[in-house]
């Protein structure tokens, strides 16, 4: 059985669709083999001369679906005269067969899970066993999400019964003698660096389910870093001005009280650093979402976002330079050598690289000196903070340091 048939493509409709006319088609209407999916979406052929006819064309049957639709023109005589198909192909060949994702599915949204898509080509059994992947991999996500999350909550409440600790002796005393300050300033920062080690847990609960960390938590810890600030710079104002209990020598036990404040400043500056990383990675995000997304109005809340964390992340940097200058001003490498030699000597002599995955522990986690915004990271900060604090409770002989129950020792 021999006919004639010529195919030509159409250059894709303005919605993505395409048409594809097959013409001459023989008197018994057997529709030739399609083109290839992995051919061009334009060809070089020459659509030949349709045969002049007396009759009006007329439509004998049409057919539309979501998926494309038909229609069939004859003669007035019956003969078939063409076939037009329009296919709503929403996706463009690329290479052998291999299509592009639709533009949907080109969002790359870093707060969505993993996502695992089935081919129509693949039997149903690799369809199942990939969704039980998918199923059984989502599940051990959330499973480690809610342990990183009831540790958070752990640390959270530990570190709160702590601070209440450091107030409740504040306000016991109306006029504080050296050792009480000394001792609630302390207790202060202990709690300050457990609250640390629970929102570094919230902020893996998150990423283990491919989410990005929330500033909230973070944020909620400045105005607690503040009152330590203040707190530190009234005991020195009163230090300086004799008006303090006890017979402790002023000037050095005064002056001890500047390695605590550079060293809150150091923690504060790390703060800040975190939340600029944190909106730093939103704006890549955001500006991710602007190339896929087609809507005008959605592209405007992105483009306003990016305005927002953007003008956040300058914030926080120039707070962060600012905390970190104090902190080299009290606290800096000559005088971590000098007057803390133990934590000096337990120094790393490698910078360290960023742990991922690891959580905080204070008492192990290890420290490059000197410390700064560049390279050092909170799990630096912390094992630095914490022996810190350590020696300079033993060193300066303020307190008996068994008057003081660690949070950080039970990490």
């Amino acid at each position: 059985m021999s006919f004639k048939s010529s195919i030509f493509s159409k250059p894709l409709d303005v919605d993505g669709s395409s048409s594809v006319i097959v013409s001459n088609y023989n008197s018994k209407g057997i529709l030739p083999r399609l083109l290839s999916p992995t051919l061009p979406s334009s060809f070089d052929i020459q659509e030949p001369t349709p045969p002049e006819s007396s009759t009006t064309p007329v439509v004998i049957r049409q057919k539309k679906s979501t998926s494309g639709s038909y229609t069939v023109i004859s003669n007035n005589d019956g003969v078939i005269d063409s076939v037009e198909v329009k296919l709503n192909i929403k996706r463009k060949p690329v290479g052998l067969g291999i299509s592009r994702a639709n533009a949907d599915n080109e969002k790359i949204n870093m707060e969505d899970q993993e996502e695992y898509s089935d081919s129509d080509d693949e039997p149903l059994s690799r369809k199942k066993q990939k969704k039980k992947l998918s199923s059984t991999v989502l599940d051990k996500r959330k499973e480690k999400s809610e342990l990183f999350l009831s540790k958070s909550k752990h640390f959270v409440n530990l570190a709160t019964l702590k601070k209440r600790e450091s107030d409740s002796l504040r306000n016991k005393n109306s006029q504080l003698s050296h050792s009480v300050c000394k001792k609630s300033l302390l207790i202060s920062i202990d709690s300050l660096i457990i609250f640390i080690v629970a929102f570094d847990y919230e902020d893996k609960s998150r990423l283990v389910l491919k989410l990005l960390a929330s500033e909230d938590s973070w944020l909620s810890l400045l105005p607690f870093l503040n009152s330590i600030i203040r707190n530190i710079e009234e005991a020195m104002e009163l230090i300086e001005n004799g008006n303090h209990t006890g017979n402790e020598n002023d000037n050095r036990r005064g002056s001890s009280l500047r390695y605590l404040l550079g060293l809150v400043h150091l923690i504060k500056g790390m703060v800040y650093q975190h939340l600029e990383e944190i909106c730093t990675k939103k704006i890549t995000n955001s500006h991710l979402k602007t190339k896929t997304i087609i809507e005008d109005h959605k592209k405007k809340l992105l483009k306003d976002l990016i305005v927002k964390n953007s003008l956040s992340s300058i914030d926080y940097r120039e707070n962060l330079n600012q905390s970190f200058t104090i902190f080299e001003k009290y606290l800096n490498y000559t005088n971590i050598k000098i007057s803390f030699p133990q934590t000096f000597k337990k120094r790393s002599l490698v910078i360290e690289p960023k742990p991922l995955k690891e959580s905080l522990r204070p008492s192990a986690d290890p420290y490059y000196l000197p410390i700064n915004s560049c390279y050092s990271t909170f799990q630096e900060v912390v094992g630095f903070s914490y022996n810190l604090v350590k020696e300079w409770s033993e060193t300066q002989g303020l307190i008996d340091t068994k008057q003081i129950e660690w949070a950080l020792e039970k990490i």
